[in-house]
């Protein structure tokens, strides 16, 4: 656990009595702040919540709601090799800070909204070409930055629906710049 962000006397009675378990948190950094509540919520699952659910399209870890979807903080290893931990809603991925893993080596780590990429995240190919940025729907929407290691080039600048858009600045490994 993160040093020096939570501190908690008994992990066993915590979902009863969580707040006067809890002795601090550190509210002043969101990254650490989440990286305590997903601590949390592993240990409350770990301790309380031991629901292990077989989906149509995986196995899943964690929470659940009442017809069964996966509901809070949980891991899913899917069918065709892929896994997700985060948050969850109404058996759909919700939520900041999720982490996507596919058996092809791309990884996705951001926010989620009704199961799509949906916020800020880092999209990773196997390759080392990567986006870094706002993410709308499932797509490339807002400011970013695309990494094509394989074409030794950056783009930093606006996307809409996926695509270049607008002011962005492209830089070649040599220092090129070209603004526009």
């Amino acid at each position: 656990m993160e040093p020096g962000c939570l501190e908690i006397k008994n992990w066993n009675g915590v979902l009863g009595s969580t707040l006067s378990n809890l002795m601090y948190i550190d509210y002043t950094d969101d990254d650490k702040l989440d990286n305590c509540v997903r601590e949390i919520l592993k240990r409350v699952n770990a301790n309380n919540l031991k629901n292990d659910v077989k989906l149509e399209n995986g196995y899943y870890k964690g929470p659940v709601n009442d017809k069964k979807e996966p509901h809070g903080f949980g891991t899913m290893q899917y069918n065709d090799g892929s896994s997700y931990e985060g948050y969850w809603k109404n058996g759909l991925r919700e939520g900041k800070h999720g982490i996507l893993k596919f058996p092809t080596g791309v990884t996705y780590e951001g926010d989620f909204k009704d199961d799509e990429y949906h916020g800020t995240g880092l999209y990773t190919e196997k390759n080392g070409d990567s986006y870094e940025g706002d993410f709308v729907h499932g797509a490339l929407d807002g400011h970013g930055r695309h990494t094509l290691v394989s074409k030794k080039v950056a783009y930093d600048g606006q996307y809409k629906q996926g695509n270049p858009h607008g002011q962005g600045v492209m830089t070649a490994l040599d220092g090129t710049e070209y603004k526009g």
